[in-house]
């Protein structure tokens, strides 16, 4: 007498039963397959229409308007060259209608273009482009800013000769006009703790930053956002320059804690203080003990990501393993 588990496919009811079984479940796949995609689809679609508050773009805003070439590119004309320190500058892009909204989803980047000369070979020049996120708010009317850090010849060992984009937007004069397009959306924040990261829905309710140098700008666009919309999401971030002076937009971020100490955290690491005395936050480099005790701890609703120096990047992903990266 034989047990039933050795019976085959075709030996008695427990094999039919199998038979049946074995065609049926690549329709069974294929609707869990398709269940899932609508899930998804549903889920994103959910997002998109709970865009609560002041997380949803203008949809008459300058981007879904303005003139664009066969490349899908546009123009926009600088209006205003702020000073901001030393090697930093706002360059502020009006636009036709002073009631206009820039239409930018939060998260959202543009892609400048220009033709610059390159130095490493023979002065050639050639087109490059380069990715800014703007520091305005979503709901700013006229116009629209950026805030952009000069590579300038001899700064950095690595690039002698400067950033062939910088120097070329140091050198506008108001009233120029840059070659644009965009948006380039991969981490788009919908409010109430919903995000699409690379068009898939997810929910994060904390986010960390490793951030260095002009790194700051995307994630003071989601700190502004969440302030002034006292959103749940939280935001913990470790901020490294050389100096003080370097700190990009030190007020404005410090000014932002204050008003939602609950929901933003803001810890500073600087090369070398001008001022030992007076300075209050870490000096060196970053550690895996300084990302641990300011950062959130790693879990399925948290993520980091880094945005600074290559090298920086990098060893942010060695010390936090554990974490979740976008």
């Amino acid at each position: 007498m034989g047990s039933s588990l050795g019976k085959t496919a075709g030996s008695g009811s427990e094999g039919q039963e199998t038979c049946i079984f074995k065609k049926l479940a690549p329709v069974v796949g294929f609707a869990l397959g398709a269940g899932l995609v609508v899930y998804y689809m549903r889920r994103k679609e959910s997002i998109e229409q709970d865009n609560s508050k002041g997380f949803k773009p203008s949809m008459s805003g300058f981007l879904q308007t303005c003139e664009r070439d066969e490349s899908d590119c546009f123009q926009m004309k600088l209006t205003e060259k702020i000073v901001l320190n030393h090697d930093s500058y706002i360059f502020r892009f009006g636009f036709p209608d002073k009631e206009q909204e820039f239409g930018l989803e939060l998260g959202g980047h543009i892609l400048f273009y220009a033709d610059c000369p390159d130095p490493e070979n023979g002065n050639e020049v050639s087109e490059v482009k380069r990715k800014y996120t703007p520091i305005s708010g979503l709901d700013q009317k006229g116009y629209v800013d950026f805030l952009v850090k000069i590579y300038r010849a001899g700064d950095h060992p690595k690039f002698p000769n400067g950033g062939r984009m910088t120097r070329y937007l140091e050198g506008l004069e108001v009233g120029d006009s840059v070659k644009m397009r965009g948006p380039v959306s991969k981490k788009v924040y919908k409010g109430d703790c919903n995000w699409i990261l690379s068009g898939e829905p997810h929910k994060m309710t904390h986010l960390g930053g490793v951030l260095g140098g002009s790194g700051i700008t995307p994630f003071f666009q989601y700190m502004k956002a969440v302030v002034d919309n006292k959103d749940p999401l939280k935001i913990s971030i470790v901020y490294g320059n050389k100096t003080e002076k370097d700190i990009l937009l030190k007020d404005e971020l410090d000014e932002l804690q204050k008003q939602y100490p609950e929901n933003i955290k803001i810890h500073y690491i600087i090369d070398k203080p001008e001022d030992p005395e007076n300075w209050d936050s870490d000096v060196g480099y970053i550690t895996r003990e300084i990302l641990e005790e300011h950062l959130p701890p790693p879990g399925p609703e948290t993520m980091v990501i880094p945005i600074g120096p290559k090298p920086m990047n990098k060893l942010t992903r060695e010390l936090l393993h554990d974490y979740t990266f976008y």
